[in-house]
């Protein structure tokens, strides 16, 4: 009897020392057609990534009898991406699989061939459901979010193609056609907003709700106006805990909201090409519309921006449309000469600071051009102010004076 009992606490002492870690994970992965030897690395996706910040290698391994594993442990579910680095692959060929990674005991299986590229990703362009991933939660909830992205995505990117064939062909639109093709991606990103303001609300207790807001708030592809914002702040409970190496949801938003359209400008200090100082607010709620375009003399799109730019401030400019210039440069003497050879008829001005001024940090200026259009009263009426969408508003505002252009 005192032998049985021995050898069952033997046998509970080896099960016990089996049961899964609940602070570690576990990846077995399982990929068939891919050689031998191959290595296979592990990183952590932060949503930092989105402001330029590099992504963190967690671990590699090395394809052996085509199967791979990973272990380790987290504070809270990460996205990850585990990369399979095949050598005369360059970066955009490389198979990717995105995991949102737990505490958990994972199991991965597909073929190489199924694993989609870095660019089938960036398009949406891949089946989530050929690459088999068990055993994470967080990962079901992610994968089921970018399945119903995907639709409208795939949708916009088909406007993409359109856009982009006629640059490629070098058809100039009317302004007419460059209105309707506008309309037609504004529709798409009002889809593409009201699913996202949902997700987020629907899932701002779970930490992939919470990461899909900070990316979506930081990344401001899809402008949501203050009223949304505002939607999104109300969702976010008081205990929520912020996703790790981010500043607080509800900080990152209000401070968002603030300058989203629907909101009261926030005034801005700096100089003109001769060194006055100025401020915003000695220029707009003065009863005329106000274009405020964040631009820089090393940026080739806002470079190309200008010539439409003067010829929509000829015709608008006489029915009280006016413009602002604010310079992202640093560097002084670059801006100066990029006046002198554009001509740019209205008022050019800068802090010097370029991105790590008050400039950059209150209008959220991570990517330029940026056009901000302020109403008579000095509320922000669309921060996406440039080319057909310009036109748009213009019409709108004042009435087509594009003649046998449109």
């Amino acid at each position: 009897m005192k032998k049985i009992c021995a050898l069952l606490l033997v046998f509970i002492a080896f099960t016990a020392c089996k049961q899964p870690n609940p602070n570690t994970f576990v990846i077995n992965g399982k990929i068939e057609g891919v050689k031998e030897g191959t290595l296979v690395e592990l990183k952590l996706k932060d949503p930092e990534f989105f402001l330029g910040k590099q992504e963190k290698v967690i671990d590699t391994a090395t394809i052996k009898g085509g199967k791979f594993q990973f272990t380790g442990g987290m504070d809270t579910p990460r996205l990850h991406t585990i990369t399979i680095l095949e050598p005369e692959k360059d970066r955009l060929e490389k198979k990717i699989i995105p995991i949102f990674l737990e505490n958990s005991t994972i199991e991965i299986f597909t073929d190489i061939d199924k694993i989609p590229t870095l660019d089938n990703i960036f398009n949406y362009n891949y089946d989530f459901d050929v690459v088999k991933i068990t055993g994470s939660d967080s990962h079901k909830n992610y994968k089921d979010y970018l399945k119903k992205l995907q639709v409208i995505m795939q949708s916009e990117n088909l406007l993409w193609e359109e856009s982009t064939k006629n640059f490629k062909e070098k058809r100039k639109l009317s302004i007419s056609e460059g209105i309707e093709l506008a309309t037609r991606f504004e529709k798409s990103n009002t889809l593409k907003q009201d699913f996202l303001l949902d997700f987020i609300k629907n899932n701002i207790n779970n930490i992939v709700g919470q990461y899909v807001a900070y990316i979506t708030i930081i990344n401001q592809e899809v402008g949501f106006s203050k009223d949304q914002f505002n939607e999104l702040i109300a969702s976010i409970p008081d205990n929520i805990n912020d996703f790790p190496g981010t500043i607080a949801l509800r900080e990152n938003a209000i401070s968002a909201a603030h300058v989203a359209p629907g909101a009261q400008y926030v005034d801005l200090s700096f100089n003109d090409k001769d060194g006055n100082p100025l401020k915003l607010s000695d220029y707009v709620a003065k009863g005329k519309y106000v274009l405020v375009e964040f631009w820089a003399s090393w940026c080739g799109p806002c470079r190309l921006d200008i010539p439409h730019l003067k010829d929509v401030y000829e015709l608008y400019n006489k029915e009280g449309f006016e413009i602002i210039s604010v310079s992202m440069d640093e560097d002084h003497e670059a801006w100066l000469q990029a006046i002198e050879e554009e001509q740019m008829p209205w008022l050019q001005v800068s802090d010097g600071k370029g991105f790590d001024g008050a400039i950059s940090e209150v209008y959220k200026i991570f990517g330029i051009p940026a056009c901000f259009l302020i109403d008579p009263n000095g509320k922000i009426i669309t921060d996406n102010m440039r080319g057909s969408y310009m036109d748009k508003r213009l019409i709108e505002m004042y009435g087509n004076k594009f003649g046998d252009k449109y």
